[in-house]
């Protein structure tokens, strides 16, 4: 059960011309998430940066304060994740320093 405490969107701005770099979004804090052991659990909803601006460690300050959230809740673990053919944002996880929890495929049907 998601339970939707707050919003959190960080843009970076560049001071001297206004520009967003990038953005951030920790929308919520989640009772369970697949691969956890506490709760809450923080939980990356999505990151963007733009592609000019990237490996400069934005992405990095911008989990960095994301985390920091969710440590201020009380949170022990943070949590994200990705589609399984998303092979560049499964390597960005691991390289700010997520650990890959389990692989799993959805499904719906309409009833």
């Amino acid at each position: 059960m998601k339970k939707r405490y707050f919003i959190l969107a960080i843009a970076l701005v560049l001071c001297a011309c206004l520009t967003v770099l990038g953005a951030c979004v920790n929308t919520d804090l989640s009772d369970y998430v697949e691969g956890t052991a506490t709760s809450p659990v923080g939980y990356l909803e999505g990151i963007f940066i733009k592609p000019e601006y990237r490996n400069k460690g934005l992405a990095r300050e911008l989990i960095k304060a994301c985390e920091e959230w969710a440590k201020e809740k009380g949170c022990k673990e943070f949590a994200s994740d990705c589609e399984l053919h998303n092979e560049e944002s499964r390597r960005f996880h691991m390289a700010t320093g997520f650990d890959e929890a389990n692989r799993i495929i959805c499904f719906v049907k309409k009833i």
